[in-house]
């Protein structure tokens, strides 16, 4: 979802997509498209940060993890990658900002290979890969079981987002580029 704040406010797989989509008028996947990704609505992400600095300071961490077991996964849900494409998709024919008129006339996803993929990640290879073909998968139990984390933007958010992020690319409101986020990352 959109964020509030002072400086990126979007997500970057959905936005990225959904400017291929509406430039070429197809979607891609990697691979078999079973690729996986775990979702976080930013506000939510937002919550879970200050509840973090809370019990640092009130209770000097004693509920945040530290060491090798330092990690606190912010995951609300899971969708596919193949998913993002079709819902781009889905969303842009359903306004009519889809079909181009030398594109794809119903909704189309293509197989593109990892390294073609990576012109979608400012050429980064491994990007590529982790963003299309990695399956990440987590769970947000530390935070919700040991911080009192209850997200509120679930499933219903996750729909939005892609009206959301077609009207901000129509509406040029999304000008981070996939370069820009992974500058000298090759």
């Amino acid at each position: 979802g959109t964020g509030s704040g002072l400086f990126n406010r979007a997500g970057l797989m959905v936005p990225v997509m959904m400017s291929f989509v509406l430039t070429h008028g197809f979607g891609i996947r990697v691979g078999d498209g079973s690729g996986c990704i775990d979702t976080v609505h930013v506000a939510d992400l937002a919550d879970l940060y200050v509840l973090c600095v809370r019990d640092i300071v009130h209770n000097g961490g004693a509920n945040v993890p530290s060491g090798t077991g330092g990690i606190i996964f912010p995951a609300v849900g899971r969708t596919l990658t193949a998913e993002i494409p079709k819902k781009c998709l889905d969303v842009a024919f359903a306004t009519g900002n889809l079909p181009l008129e030398d594109g794809p006339q119903t909704p189309e996803i293509r197989e593109w290979s990892i390294e073609d993929a990576a012109a979608t990640t400012a050429g980064n290879v491994a990007v590529a890969e982790t963003g299309y073909a990695g399956h990440r998968k987590t769970k947000g139990t530390v935070a919700r079981e040991r911080l009192g984390w209850a997200p509120l933007y679930l499933e219903d958010a996750w729909e939005k987002d892609f009206e959301t992020e077609l009207r901000a690319a129509l509406n040029g409101q999304r000008g981070s580029t996939m370069a820009a986020c992974i500058a000298n990352t090759k």
